[in-house]
């Protein structure tokens, strides 16, 4: 198995362009999320649901 030794397989080749653009584009956009969460918040902790839930009428 070329994968199980060091070296061997896919892994010595580089990522795809398109892949190196991915995340590029990911870290561009996800830039003020990829920050909170170095200063250890987290963006997607809103308790608010994710569709409007209409209040109940009585």
């Amino acid at each position: 198995m070329s994968c199980a030794t060091p070296g061997g397989g896919a892994r010595r080749l580089p990522p795809p362009d398109g892949t190196v653009r991915l995340v590029r584009s990911a870290l561009t956009v996800f830039t003020a999320q990829l920050d909170a969460h170095t200063q250890g918040l987290c963006t997607a902790t809103d308790a608010r649901p994710l569709l409007p839930v209409p209040e109940e009428t009585r």
